[in-house]
């Protein structure tokens, strides 16, 4: 409800799109996808996530839409939170149980359909084969049988599905089967406008036909163009399919936090992908973030300590890790230089950093003459460095707002020790503060 809660307090439909509900629509399809299309390969999937992530960035917005109508009463008052909750409990089982499910369905007969066309060959002959039950649409009868060459122009508007929850599909026909004469084809019926077409080769499962999309005003199409021509993190990184237990959990679970609380843009290099790995890593350390400075060969990695056995504590470097990545890949703060530079990327964060009592501490143990020379070095030359400061706030953010209990125990053990490396709670509230700003500024959260 955290939608309608938004659209309730702004008496609008707000002027972003709401992260949380785009997030869980396009993992929702997404998944389907990955039932339907049996494929690890990332750029064979590329094409279709780039239509759903189209699709749920419209849904939510468009639902966003629909909930505003819903404001104001039969006397045109604006109606209490109350009533307005009934109205949009309606729309929310409208939209994100009925036709969600319809939706998914959807996603997993076009991947399937998908994949099947890539792996039949060009000179296949294809035939439409039905259910044959009495639950077929009469116009998927009538192109039952129809057999044709792949590279016949019927497939490129009569390739399965045709309509919602169509359990049609294609098989390859003998090379010697009889051709369904072309004389007969143009008395078959059409399919509907939004299923007319072939997702093999367009990789279009949700057209822009769709009232979703269309009904949208020209702004709120070019809204929700942005929000989705951006990643979830998840679809950044790589990591063995062998991960079991605390290792995939914990991984699992950074993923996902980053998830509920912000999206990238396309990556500005060449690098699409980052491997997660675990390995022995230095004494004292339970990750790194490996690069070669100004190269993308070999593309960066990330380790995480194979001694780490706590899924919290894994999820927690993980999310350090990855502000590391996020730092080299999208941000003005090239790592091997951040020492020298007086304006990066994060200078309102580091600024609001700078007002904090942890900060402050650190500068208190600086001042002291007495302060033994590895305790010195380790703040000057790596605590207090910006591509440091940001890997801790960024954690630290992430972490509060995913509300992984495992998580943010993981992060609070940082408060401890000689030297603590994380804020506590009310220190943290400005560096809090910037961050959601820089976030906005950048366009990696697509909400109001």
């Amino acid at each position: 409800m955290a939608l309608a809660r938004a659209v309730h307090k702004a008496q609008s439909p707000g002027a972003g799109l709401q992260l949380g509900l785009f997030t869980q629509t396009s993992n929702k399809l997404m998944s389907g996808v990955e039932v339907g299309y049996n494929s690890t390969d990332e750029k064979a999937t590329d094409f279709l996530r780039k239509n759903v992530y189209l699709f749920s960035a419209a849904k939510t917005r468009h639902q966003a839409v629909e909930l505003s109508k819903q404001l104001l009463d039969d006397e045109g008052q604006i109606r209490p939170w109350r009533a307005f909750r009934k109205e949009a409990l309606g729309i929310h089982q409208q939209y994100n149980v009925r036709w969600l499910e319809a939706e998914y369905e959807h996603a997993v007969a076009s991947a399937q359909m998908a994949s099947k066309w890539q792996e039949f060959e060009d000179e296949d002959v294809l035939q439409y084969e039905t259910v044959g039950d009495s639950r077929v649409r009469p116009e998927h009868k009538a192109w039952d049988s129809i057999t044709l060459p792949k590279s016949d122009p019927w497939w490129l508007t009569h390739y399965p599905p045709n309509g919602w929850l169509c359990r049609c599909t294609v098989i390859g026909g003998a090379p010697g089967a009889r051709h369904t004469p072309q004389s007969i084809l143009p008395a078959l019926p059409e399919p509907d406008g939004i299923f007319r077409g072939n997702v093999g080769k367009t990789g279009i499962i949700f057209p822009l036909e769709h009232p979703y999309y269309a009904e949208l005003t020209a702004g709120e199409q070019q809204l929700v163009q942005k929000a989705a021509g951006q990643r979830h993190i998840s679809d950044l990184v790589t990591h063995s399919k062998s991960l079991a237990g605390v290792r995939r959990d914990g991984v699992s679970s950074a993923l996902q936090a980053i998830n509920k609380v912000h999206v990238l843009p396309e990556s500005p290099t060449s690098n699409k992908t980052l491997p997660i790995s675990f390995a022995k890593t230095a004494q004292g350390t339970n990750g790194v973030f490996s690069y070669v400075p100004l190269r993308d060969v070999p593309p960066p990695t990330l380790k995480l300590s194979s001694d780490l056995t706590d899924a919290g504590q894994i999820a927690f470097t993980t999310l350090h890790e990855l502000a590391h990545f996020i730092d080299h890949t999208y941000l003005d703060l090239p790592r091997m230089v951040t020492k020298y530079m007086d304006k990066v990327d994060i200078e309102d964060v580091l600024n609001a950093v700078k007002e904090t009592k942890l900060w402050q501490s650190y500068d208190t143990m600086l001042a002291d003459r007495l302060l033994p020379r590895n305790r010195r070095a380790f703040l000057e030359d790596y605590l207090m460095q910006p591509y440091e400061v940001w890997a801790r706030v960024y954690s630290q953010y992430i972490a509060e707002l995913s509300g992984d209990e495992a998580i943010i125990a993981a992060m609070a053990k940082g408060r401890t020790g000689i030297i603590a490396d994380q804020w506590e709670d009310e220190d943290f509230e400005p560096v809090r503060n910037a961050l959601r700003s820089l976030f906005v500024k950048k366009g990696w959260t697509p909400t109001e």
